[in-house]
This record gives C-alpha cells, sequence and structure tokens, in this order.
C-alpha cells in the first residue's frame, strides 16, 4: 500500500484530506529536486510542517534521508489540529517532528536543506528567521521559501485589495476579517501576516556575506498551471484564477517576469556560502 492509500485508511473527512494532499503535492513539486541532489543520511527540515503530509511524501521517495520537522499549531493554524490523526501517522514512520516554534527549536545538527511553503508571510521577524535558519545549514547548504509576495497589493488569504497598507487594509474590511476567521476557525490569521515583499528580502540579503539569493521565476508558471488545473485551489482563489486565465491566454506571464520583483508569488532560495 503507498502512503497516499494509507492516508484514506485513516478516519478523516475526504474534503480535508483532498485539500491537504494538494497543498503537499504543490509543496512535494518544489522541494523533491533538492532532495534527488542530496547523499545518502543528509539532513532534511521542514519549517511550519503542518500535520507532515510532505514529508511523508519525501520520506515515501527519499528513505536514505533524516527528515525533520517543527509545527507549533499556533495561532491561525488550529484547523490543522482536526488532522491529528495525520500528524499521528506521520511520526509513526521514521520522520520526528517538534511542537514548537522555530525560536525554541535548538538542533543538534546540520543541516543540507531546510524549507518551509506558505509559512514565511507568517513569521513576526523574518530577517530574524533568515539569520538564525541559516546557522543550522551546511556549508552549501539551502533554504528554500515559498510564499505570497505583498509587493502586489492583494491578500491572498483574504482574497482582498491591499489599500495602503496593513493597518488601512484593516480598518476598511475589518467586519469582514473579523468573520472570515470565524467561519474558517483561522482565529488570529490576520495578526499572523507580516506583508513581507520580495525586494526587502532581496535587499536584506544583498548584505549578507554568509547566503546568496537565487529568485526562480518558474514558480508563476507553475502558480498558474495550478490556477488552472488544481479545482480546490481554483476554487478558494477565484478572483487570481480568472486573472491567470486571461494572462496565460494573451501571453502576458512573460511580460511579468520582466518584473520579478511584483510576481504575487516567490520561490527564493538561499544557499549557504
Amino acid at each position: 500500500m503507498n502512503f497516499v492509500s494509507e492516508l484514506r485508511n485513516l478516519d478523516i473527512e475526504e474534503n480535508d484530506l483532498s485539500l491537504h494532499l494538494n497543498e503537499a503535492k504543490f509543496g512535494f513539486d518544489h522541494i523533491y529536486k533538492y532532495c534527488d541532489e542530496l547523499k545518502i543520511r543528509s539532513n532534511v527540515l521542514e519549517i511550519g510542517c503542518g500535520s507532515g503530509i510532505l514529508l511523508g511524501m519525501l520520506y515515501s521517495k527519499y528513505k536514505d534521508i533524516e527528515f525533520e520537522g517543527i509545527e507549533p499549531f499556533e495561532s491561525g493554524l488550529e484547523n490543522f489540529s482536526k488532522l491529528s490523526l495525520l500528524n499521528d501517522h506521520i511520526t509513526k514512520m521514521k520522520i520526528k517532528i517538534y511542537n514548537k516554534n522555530y525560536e525554541e527549536f535548538m538542533p543538534k545538527k546540520k543541516y543540507e536543506l531546510i524549507f518551509c511553503i506558505n509559512v514565511f508571510e507568517h513569521l513576526n521577524n523574518w530577517r530574524d528567521f533568515i539569520d538564525q535558519t541559516s546557522n543550522w545549514l551546511k556549508p552549501g547548504g539551502r533554504i528554500v521559501v515559498l510564499c505570497p509576495n505583498y509587493a502586489l497589493p492583494y491578500e491572498s488569504h483574504f482574497k482582498l485589495p491591499i489599500i495602503y497598507n496593513k493597518k488601512l487594509t484593516y480598518r476598511i474590511f475589518e467586519n469582514y476579517i473579523s468573520n472570515f476567521e470565524k467561519k474558517n476557525n483561522f482565529c488570529g490569521l490576520w495578526n499572523s501576516l507580516n506583508f513581507v515583499k520580495k525586494n526587502n528580502v532581496k535587499k536584506y540579503l544583498n548584505n549578507s556575506n554568509k547566503l546568496k539569493l537565487f529568485d526562480d521565476l518558474s514558480i508563476i508558471d507553475h502558480l498558474v498551471n495550478r490556477l488552472l488545473h488544481d479545482e480546490n485551489f481554483k476554487k478558494r482563489q477565484k478572483f487570481i484564477g480568472l486573472v491567470a486565465t486571461v494572462f496565460k491566454k494573451f501571453g502576458i506571464i512573460k511580460l511579468l517576469k520582466l518584473f520579478p520583483n511584483y510576481i504575487p508569488y516567490m520561490k527564493l532560495e538561499f544557499k549557504r556560502m
């Protein structure tokens, strides 16, 4: 029995499971190539691993790699607690998941690969995150970050336009934001968002003599394809899906890459020198 089939045998609602499987598949498509390059007994850490499905998928393919995860199950992520069966199933495999914040994590090893997917925009201090996690890397090791880019004035979790800044946007849409959080059991989600912008990350890394930054612009192609073919994702992001359809039809995607700092989603790789 393969890994996904094992998960489907757990007592979990199909809609919940499908949603998390689709998210994990998206992450797998962007992380597996790094694992392909790793040697036996390399160490890999996912920060913000949620229920751990992505780690399970990776372990199923790369059983000679040591996988670990960090997941605090904090504000804005209460819905993950409903999937504790998944978390328990993952930890029965040779995967360690630590229930804590990255700030509290004291690794006893160095990693060849650290990655976080749709987590970077929730950090209290993304600059501290880069500084701290870079110290956990072996020479030549990589940190891979995938998350929204708030240089585009649109908040994808709440599906709202950004009016000047986070504070003003909240004042204008306060009732909508509050109702959205209650309806979706995402209490604290808005407060967790840091509105990180790609150009600010680039500027910060320009002053680093320890990390080299790579900006993977192909992420926009993957994002558009997902919007066109992942039904759950398309349903959640109707407006962006419509825009993506128009952009692909008229070949605007190539033009977007001429303005990389404004692409609505980013995939950044930081390599330890």
